[in-house]
């Protein structure tokens, strides 16, 4: 009975720490993506491919602000976070190429053969992309998209990540 304990006790602890490793990594991610915006910046999960391959679908970007009298220095290549002028009330995350005569900005996705069509007005920067966290915006594509079984799959992992495990320890009966 006691060589039982002491495989429980062996095979526990490790399983123990994994647990606790799992649940630091999704907590610092959540953090990390959530943080920013208690300082200005922006969070925005990539939707589409047409920043490929350097931004993909599911990866969250972190954008800075630029303030009003910075944006004329903007250089270009740099990742931008505009209010989509093709789409009201939705966002861009694309490649700033130039400005227009008129003081707009050109934009363009990476893997777009074109530029974009309409020009962005400088009140619409919301922001300079400056960090990437790959894939951790994946459920947003999948509830988008309404996959409904890996949604179910994560909520159940992460469930069993902040439930913490149970010991099962056994008394002598007697």
């Amino acid at each position: 009975m006691e060589a039982r304990t002491r495989r429980a006790a062996v095979t526990a602890r490790p399983l123990r720490e994994l647990h606790r490793a799992a649940r630091a990594v999704v907590l610092g991610l959540l953090l990390c993506c959530l943080l920013p915006v208690f300082f200005g910046w922006t969070t925005t999960v990539v939707l589409t491919g047409s920043m490929a391959p350097a931004l993909r679908p599911g990866d969250v970007v972190i954008a800075a602000p630029v303030p009003a009298a910075r944006i004329g220095a903007l250089a270009p290549g740099a990742v931008v976070l505009v209010h989509d002028p093709a789409h009201p009330g939705g966002l861009l995350l694309h490649r700033f190429v130039g400005f227009n005569p008129d003081g707009t900005l050109i934009t363009k996705g990476d893997a777009n053969a074109i530029r974009d069509p309409r020009p962005v007005p400088r009140n619409a920067l919301r922001g300079v992309a400056r960090f990437r966290i790959p894939w951790i915006g994946t459920p947003k594509l999948w509830a988008r998209d309404h996959k409904v079984l890996p949604l179910v799959a994560l909520g159940f992992l992460l469930v069993a990540l902040v439930v913490p495990g149970r010991s099962r320890t056994r008394g002598a009966a007697g």
